[in-house]
């Protein structure tokens, strides 16, 4: 095992079953490479502190591959009859001293690193996010409300490498919005901060039941409910069409709905495929050199230039070159952490393809999406976008005017000429009879 390059047991690794902890004693560099993955993200709570601190402050290569730390903490339990009560002065003052001493310990134990002697360069710095909660909090802070009607939730699901984790947050927003009074709400927004891999080989592992899905679903049906928007969702068609155990949905005033899914649906299968034409590019939009006839006919993803240069904007335009000579080896060992994190997370490699839509997948939320509109007497404007970056949108609109009746409703499909999707009569036909006829539907093309 001695015998093995570095580089070549950090592949071997990848490939071993779990608990990585059994293959350390081979030798030490699966030692070393297994560590670079156990240490260099690490999620712990106030309680854990102790623990975290003996086992690194023990271990030198461990703190230096440590670049991530997700610390949490726990604030005390309040009782049920709380919920839709706001804190007391006393439980504000009893989470306030939690959370200081908290934070001070954490801070204690990162300081004492410095006065541990290494052979290595200490870690320049370490990407620290902090969160504070209470365990009572899972049945949502808008249940404390009695009259909730605005809701506004910003949600952090794009962690494609952790499949327990994606599988633990789904129950919790599964468990919040059972909890969450529903009553008095007339606008919801929900953002889920998903986004399509960057490496279009890449397959994310989602073993769990769509609760989000059947969430949504169920929040979208709420009595008094007018605005409703989903954005950056990894979905199913249970949004619209809920499984036969449920009652059948309703939609009594939603006069506003706004879906934008991504590229992969909520079982981690990708919506779509590779074009079939091979002149269709993928172009990196980092490149400064392209032009703008070059990027006519190619995909251009918006957020692709963190894979681009490190050069600053004046130093680009000028071509002058970046003196990297003060980055230390911990440093560039940081970055390497990172890049692997990435491939884990379909961050990397950069290698985007997919752009032409796969009707088999995608029509049934079409289907399902234009019969539940049947049930929504009183709709105005419905909007449902699918994108895996770039020109690959397709948009379905539906606009209602001041109409609240079926024949007053016109749909328009707007899609990409590079998504490729050529749309089926049932579609047409589907979407059709819930609006004035076939002839209520609109299809443009776009270049």
């Amino acid at each position: 095992m001695n015998r093995l390059s570095q580089e070549l047991v950090d592949l071997i690794v990848d490939y071993l079953p779990e608990p990585l902890s059994q293959w350390s004693s081979l030798s030490r560099a699966f030692q070393s490479a297994i560590e670079r993955r156990t240490f260099g993200e690490l999620r712990i709570t106030q309680h854990d502190l102790s623990e975290f601190s003996t086992i690194l402050r023990a271990g030198l290569q461990r703190r230096t591959n440590l670049y991530a730390l997700r610390y949490h903490t726990d604030l005390p339990k309040y009782p049920r009859s709380d919920y839709r009560k706001f804190e007391t002065e006393e439980q504000w003052a009893t989470n306030n001293t939690v959370f200081t001493l908290a934070i001070s310990n954490l801070l204690t134990v990162l300081a004492s690193w410095q006065g541990v002697p290494s052979d290595k360069p200490i870690q320049p710095w370490i990407n620290l996010n902090i969160t504070v909660s209470s365990p009572s909090d899972r049945n949502l802070e808008a249940g404390k409300f009695a009259r909730v009607e605005i809701v506004r939730w910003n949600m952090d699901f794009d962690e494609w490498r952790f499949p327990a984790l994606a599988a633990a947050r789904q129950s919790g927003f599964y468990q919040s919005i059972l909890h969450l009074n529903t009553d008095f709400l007339t606008d919801i927004s929900l953002n889920f901060g998903m986004e399509s891999p960057m490496n279009h080989d890449f397959s994310p592992t989602i073993s769990c039941p769509d609760l989000v899905s059947l969430s949504i679903c169920r929040l979208s049906q709420a009595a008094n409910l007018k605005y409703f928007t989903v954005d950056a969702a990894a979905l199913s068609p249970t949004i619209f069409s809920p499984p036969a155990a449920e009652p059948s949905p309703s939609w009594p005033r939603l006069q506003s709905i706004s879906i934008r899914m991504i590229g992969i649906d909520s079982s981690g299968t990708w919506l779509y495929e590779a074009p079939h034409s091979p002149d269709v590019e993928v172009v990196d939009f980092s490149n400064d050199h392209l032009d703008a006839g070059h990027l006519d006919n190619a995909i251009v993803g918006d957020d692709l230039g963190i894979y681009g240069d490190s050069l600053g904007e004046s130093d680009a335009e000028s071509g002058a070159e970046t003196d990297v000579s003060h980055v230390s080896d911990a440093t560039q060992c940081n970055d390497d952490i990172i890049r692997t994190d990435s491939e884990l997370s379909g961050g990397r490699p950069f290698n985007p393809y997919r752009a032409m839509i796969c009707p088999e997948r995608f029509e049934p939320f079409v289907l399902d999406m234009a019969r539940a509109s049947a049930k929504m007497g009183n709709l105005r404007h419905f909007a449902f976008t699918v994108c895996v970056m770039g020109k690959s949108e397709i948009k379905i609109i539906c606009d209602g005017g001041e109409s609240s009746t079926l024949l007053g409703r016109r749909w328009a499909i707007e899609k990409h000429a590079i998504a490729n999707w050529e749309i089926s009569a049932k579609v047409v036909s589907c979407l059709g009879e819930v609006a004035g006829g076939p002839s209520s539907v609109s299809i443009t093309t776009l270049g």
